[in-house]
């Protein structure tokens, strides 16, 4: 497990991360596609995933107001990120060990780890939403023989995925997960949870630490 502190190199574990990110998930996703001769769901979501019953369900409401609630989850969730941020630097500044280390460790310091956390945010959006929310649920339909079923257990493999950030991140990426999916199966269009998720994780891994001025010197936090 990682640990909170200034001396972790944080560069080679995204870079690190990323590689295995871009095998495993946007790898594997093509592969599967493509073996599945499903490219055509990089288009369009396939019928089994009952993104007509989500549109059904909601064909009274205005567009608008429904992509108005998904920004507000958003919202909500780039909030919860900034708190869970502030916390954790009160936490290490009154000198207490951080419950979860790992996630202190995992926010850069530089300008050169931010370019990285850049780079691993948007691969995260591309590789991880084309991964979870196509080739996954695809590979689990014949397992559970529902697609809606498949699709859902795919956000929540995508939120158990997250156990190094504890019961928390598993609780707050599980959420994510069926904010996107939502997004995706009412719009029809799996960029839109593409841009979603790497606005989410850009947020998180770039911009909110440096507002909150997460940073360690010789030790001790900097002003």
């Amino acid at each position: 497990m990682l640990q909170a502190d200034a001396d972790v190199d944080r560069v080679a574990f995204y870079r690190s991360g990323l590689v295995r990110s871009l095998i495993l998930f946007f790898g594997g996703a093509v592969v599967t596609l493509i073996l599945l001769r499903r490219t055509d769901a990089l288009v369009t979501v396939p019928e089994v995933f009952g993104a007509e019953v989500v549109r059904s369900v909601l064909s009274g409401v205005r567009p608008e107001f429904v992509y108005g609630v998904i920004a507000v989850w958003v919202f909500v969730i780039c909030l919860a990120s900034l708190m869970g941020g502030l916390q954790m630097k009160r936490i290490l500044q009154s000198g207490a060990k951080m419950p979860n280390g790992a996630l202190g460790a995992l926010l850069p310091r530089t300008g050169r780890e931010r370019g990285w956390g850049f780079l691993v945010s948007l691969n995260a959006g591309v590789s991880e939403e084309l991964f979870f929310r196509l080739a996954l649920p695809l590979l689990l339909l014949p397992l559970v023989g529902d697609g809606g079923l498949a699709f859902w257990l795919a956000v929540l493999i995508f939120g158990l995925g997250h156990i190094y950030q504890g019961v928390w991140g598993i609780v707050m990426t599980t959420i994510v997960g069926a904010v996107l999916g939502f997004a995706y199966l009412y719009s029809g269009n799996i960029w839109l949870a593409v841009a979603i998720h790497a606005g989410i994780d850009l947020w998180s891994l770039v911009v909110m630490p440096v507002l909150i001025g997460w940073k360690k010197t010789n030790g001790a936090w900097g002003p």
